[in-house]
């Protein structure tokens, strides 16, 4: 397994270098993610349980309390309490767990280390908790797999009782599909590649986008600045390498190369939703520009260089001639 995993290794490395890809690939995967998006993203961590609300539909709903109370239990006092578990057992070399266990318990600690890099939320914690249930549910099973009857009843029961109280988030996803529920609060869009469930609001925005793409089939159209899922749902090719981009993250590397990009390619549609970086900047507190009466450099860009075409709230369709 080992081997097999270095001869890909290599075989990429190999590959990007051949190619004339490799700075590229080092400064935009490694470099751009240990560097300014991890700085910028980074948020404190989420001593209370509100701190790991986030906007997404199913935790708008009343499932925003098992979020509230079992995620973080989870994802934080019992993350925090393996490691010291594992910790313990290697400074003191008791037997407090079986070796394999021990070794779990001290790498726990670095999945979570990974997910403080960026902004904290259940989603992204959840990627590191998995080690940290396989020792709970290790110390559980030791400390009442020899119980008596009624000892392990109540265990199993009340995990069995906290396992299907979580699964009630899957109810969501049939409510809220307006595919398979007519009384959906959300509208059905008909895009080329798909039917998708959208907010009333957003609906409109879709059947723009929609519009316009099927009006000017064969000439490019960018999605800008973080619509790259627009295109899979248009059919539509990137014209431009940046899918990404917000202000304070991207850098001005990055924002002249896009710039480039455009004009290079004569990419004459440019579909952009310019976001209300101040209503969000309280949630990147590392990110000082995000929330600054400062122009975007990229908005300027789109100003001076493109005519609106079209605009429907924050959505703005802009266009150039050949």
């Amino acid at each position: 397994m080992i081997l097999g995993g270095l001869v890909t290794v290599i075989a990429l490395l190999t590959y990007l270098l051949l190619s004339g890809s490799l700075q590229g690939f080092a400064a935009q995967t490694a470099a751009y993610t240990v560097g300014s998006y991890a700085r910028v993203n980074r948020s404190a961590m989420p001593w209370i349980p509100s701190g790991l609300l986030s906007t997404t539909l199913w935790e708008a709903s009343v499932f925003q309390y098992w979020t509230l109370f079992f995620d973080w239990l989870i994802e934080v006092p019992a993350q925090i309490g393996v490691a010291l578990l594992g910790l313990w057992g290697l400074l003191l070399g008791r037997r407090i767990l079986q070796p394999e266990l021990l070794a779990l318990a001290v790498i726990s600690p670095g999945l979570m280390a990974d997910s403080l890099s960026t902004v904290i939320q259940a989603p992204s914690l959840w990627r590191s908790t998995a080690l940290t249930l396989i020792v709970l549910a290790a110390l559980i099973h030791r400390r009442y797999a020899s119980s008596g009857t009624r000892s392990a009843s109540v265990v199993v029961g009340a995990v069995t009782i906290t396992a299907v109280a979580g699964l009630g988030v899957v109810l969501t996803g049939p409510l809220l599909d307006c595919r398979t529920n007519n009384h959906s609060i959300l509208q059905a869009v008909s895009m080329r590649s798909e039917t998708i469930c959208a907010t009333r609001d957003q609906a409109e925005d879709f059947q723009a986008i929609r519009s316009l793409s099927d009006s000017h089939p064969g000439e490019s159209i960018a999605y800008l600045p973080v619509l790259g899922p627009l295109y899979p749902l248009t059919g539509e090719t990137p014209p431009v390498s940046y899918h990404f981009l917000t202000k304070g993250l991207a850098t001005k590397t990055q924002l002249d190369s896009l710039e480039a990009e455009l004009n290079d390619r004569h990419v004459r549609w440019v579909v952009f939703y310019r976001y209300p970086w101040k209503e969000v900047a309280p949630n990147f507190p590392n990110n000082p520009e995000i929330g600054s009466d400062r122009p975007w450099q990229l908005e300027e860009y789109l100003d001076s260089h493109y005519t609106v075409y079209a605009q429907s709230g924050r959505l703005i369709i802009y266009f150039r001639e050949a």
